[in-house]
């Protein structure tokens, strides 16, 4: 992957976060901390690659829906 492919996931990603939570802070501290979900990774960290990225969708898109993560 690309810098600009990273940067523009990085930027989807962070759409998808203030959508799901609401605020454009929550998705900041979102993105930047690391989540059990991750091993621990921080959202950012984990989309460096496809399988990482993919994983903070389905945390994204559980949040979304109301589910705890």
């Amino acid at each position: 992957m690309t810098a600009g492919e990273q940067t523009g996931q990085a930027a989807r990603l962070f759409a998808h976060a203030r959508r799901a939570l609401g605020t454009k802070a929550e998705a900041r501290e979102f993105m930047t901390s690391p989540h059990p979900e991750l091993d621990g990774r921080t959202p950012i960290e984990a989309a460096s690659t496809d399988s990482g990225t993919r994983r903070v969708e389905q945390i994204l898109n559980s949040l979304e829906n109301g589910l705890a993560i």
